[in-house]
């Protein structure tokens, strides 16, 4: 995106992830968030498809200049409450309105 001026605590954002099929009706996501890597299973209803992308939605919890704090609808093997902090940089070059 051009301008991440969008990008504010509360907003919803949506971010590209790879998907594999899950246990139990389940997706395993993946997103290579540079240099972190979150991965963990999420309901299939919740995540969006577009062709052969994928993506996972969340809330915006917090910005600091460094990192982004996000709250995602998935249970991550690094973060079981499904709350990811990315580099804020990473963020404003992979996340998008949701």
């Amino acid at each position: 995106m051009a301008s991440s001026a969008w990008l504010k605590s509360g907003k919803i954002v949506r971010v590209r992830c790879d998907i594999q099929p899950g246990p139990l009706g389940e997706e395993l996501v993946t997103i290579n968030a540079e240099p972190t890597v979150l991965s963990g299973f999420i309901k299939k209803n919740l995540v969006e498809k577009q062709g052969p992308a994928a993506y996972l939605h969340g809330k915006v919890l917090s910005l600091t200049p460094k990192a982004v704090s996000v709250r995602f609808p998935a249970s991550f093997f690094t973060a079981a409450s499904g709350i990811a902090s990315v580099a804020r940089d990473w963020a404003e070059r992979n996340m998008e309105p949701g």
